[in-house]
């Protein structure tokens, strides 16, 4: 069945790039780290995804 194989690789590929997003904010900090102009685009990052997710669900 190669639709169950697909929907299994597309799960597997968005937890990894979801933890390579949560590794990304701790790994590479900046001057101010996160509490600067990382904060915005955090807020950002999560605000749109759950915005979406009101929307259309």
């Amino acid at each position: 069945h190669p639709k169950k194989i697909w929907t299994f690789m597309a799960d597997l590929f968005a937890i990894v790039l979801g933890l390579l997003a949560i590794t990304g904010l701790f790994v590479l900090k900046g001057k101010k780290g996160i509490t600067g102009r990382g904060a915005w685009l955090t807020i950002a990052g999560i605000a749109i995804p759950v915005l979406f997710l009101i929307l259309y669900l």
